[in-house]
């Protein structure tokens, strides 16, 4: 074999290079080391953002890096066998490779494919390749290093197609990164390249890696450019973090406006009624929800009673719902019965919900205790704590000619009706069991914000919405 000792080069797509050099260590301090200021930037951005594991990933290559760099120089020191040392840096080289490869995919926000699979399966060769050396013997170092050369050619095509196809298709992170890989993987590969042909026996290029030949340390080119590209690196984090610093900014004062627009589907206060009482809790499941509610007095002490749920959440479900509270005031204006007023509604938000929908019901009841009530998808109400069937016909907004009908009742002095989102009977508690009907219906009869309350401790996953409406202990005939 030989004289050689095992030196890993900096180089943030490849890791470590390991390169035929004798001598090396002799008289100098070759020590590498890695930048605390890297390894603490990319913590730093992952505790600020911990949904964006691609800084996990980095700062996990960086103190990886930085402790194998230690534990290489002391197994050197310490004299320890050279099958050793290698296959150990190996192993190391692999895992190292694999956090660069999920970092670099993660960044990009590309999804986990083919390609990439390949890439970690190439990055674990260098871990099996190692062993064929100095374990088994059965290739030479020279073939060893070709090896490594193809291997890390593989991998810089293969990533470079990858970030480059990406950036061609607007995506912003791969444009900032683009740069940066590819002066490493200029590094890198070159640096394989030249080994390879120096450990075959082919030519020396080594003298050409030497930017600077001091007494104390020497300055490689590979060095050199894996300072820039770790520069580039950095500063692609940093404008990375305020882009979507300012992202989240942003998304902070849309949601902020959303949340004011929300207020609109579901009023804190209520109007008040000669004859009813009304109360009224809401739980969102996350900042902005899709259920509504309204109640419209009537010039005859009538309440018209709208509740509903729109499909989907945040900004967009709150628009809609939006939608089909202002379309039911200005319908309102028309006296409409519960079933017209859901036709119209239906007919109106056809073909302006983007493939949305919402289930809502709609109730009219008479200061006397008549009640009309028409569904489209909806809960069934409760009438003292026992559920008022009526008949349901398709949620409002998927077909422009559903027809709604009407169910009527009569509430007798005291009676009350409780409406529900599914929020409540679709709470979920850490078994996956759910809250259900039955216990929908058993605490149906208490006050809303009970209501709301219990479904909410259960184990929320959706938006609870509970709407009481009670008729006067005297019915007043009209």
């Amino acid at each position: 074999m030989l004289e050689r000792c095992w030196k890993r080069e900096y180089g943030m797509s490849t890791l470590y290079s390991w390169v035929a050099s004798p001598n090396l260590y002799e008289n100098r301090h070759c020590l590498p080391e890695r930048s605390i200021d890297q390894i603490g930037l990319s913590f730093g951005l992952f505790l600020l953002q911990r949904q964006a594991r691609e800084y996990a990933y980095a700062a996990a290559y960086l103190c990886g890096s930085a402790a194998s760099d230690v534990l290489f120089w002391i197994l050197y020191q310490a004299g320890a066998d050279q099958p050793i040392t290698a296959n150990a840096s190996g192993v190391a080289n692999s895992v190292l490779l694999c956090f660069w490869l999920l970092f670099t995919w993660g960044f990009v926000h590309a999804r986990a494919d083919r390609l990439l699979y390949a890439c970690l399966a190439a990055a674990w060769m260098l871990a099996f390749a190692t062993p064929l050396v100095d374990v088994f013997r059965v290739i030479g170092i020279g073939g060893f290093y070709w090896i490594l050369a193809a291997i890390y050619l593989f991998l810089s095509i293969a990533v470079f197609v990858r970030l480059y196809t990406l950036a061609r298709r607007g995506n912003r992170d791969a444009q900032l990164f683009l740069v940066p890989f590819f002066l490493s993987m200029v590094v890198n590969s070159t640096l394989a390249v030249v080994s390879a042909l120096y450990t075959s026996g082919v030519v020396s290029l080594l003298s050409t890696r030497t930017l600077y030949r001091g007494p104390y340390f020497d300055v490689t080119w590979e060095q050199f450019f894996a300072v820039l590209s770790y520069f580039a690196i950095g500063a692609v984090l940093v404008l990375r973090f305020a882009r979507s610093a300012h992202q989240e900014q942003r998304l902070r004062t849309e949601m902020e406006s959303a949340r004011r627009v929300q207020g609109q589907l579901v009023p804190v206060e209520l109007p008040r009624f000669a004859h009813f009482a009304c109360d009224a809790a809401y739980r969102s499941a996350s900042e902005v929800g899709g259920d509504f509610y309204q109640l419209f007095p009537r010039a005859d002490g009538s309440a018209l009673i709208l509740i509903g749920d729109v499909s989907g959440k945040g900004l967009r479900a709150a628009m809609l719902g939006t939608l089909i509270v202002g379309a039911a005031g200005a319908l309102e204006q028309e006296n409409l019965a519960p079933a017209e007023m859901l036709d119209r509604l239906n007919r109106y938000l056809y073909g302006r919900t983007d493939g949305g929908f919402a289930t809502c019901l709609c109730a009219l009841l008479a200061p006397d205790g008549a009640l009309a009530i028409a569904n489209a998808g909806h809960l069934s109400p409760y009438r003292n704590s026992r559920e008022l069937l009526c008949e349901s016909g398709l949620p409002i907004g998927i077909l422009p000619e559903a027809a709604y009908t009407e169910t009527r009742e009569r509430l007798a002095p005291g009676d009350a009706l409780t409406f529900l989102s599914d929020g409540v009977v679709e709470a979920r508690n850490a078994d996956g069991e759910l809250f259900g009907f039955d216990r929908a219906q058993e605490i149906s009869g208490k006050p809303a914000a009970q209501i709301a309350e219990a479904a909410a401790r259960f184990g929320q996953e959706d938006d609870i919405t509970v709407l009481t409406i009670a008729l006067s202990p005297v019915a007043t005939a009209v």
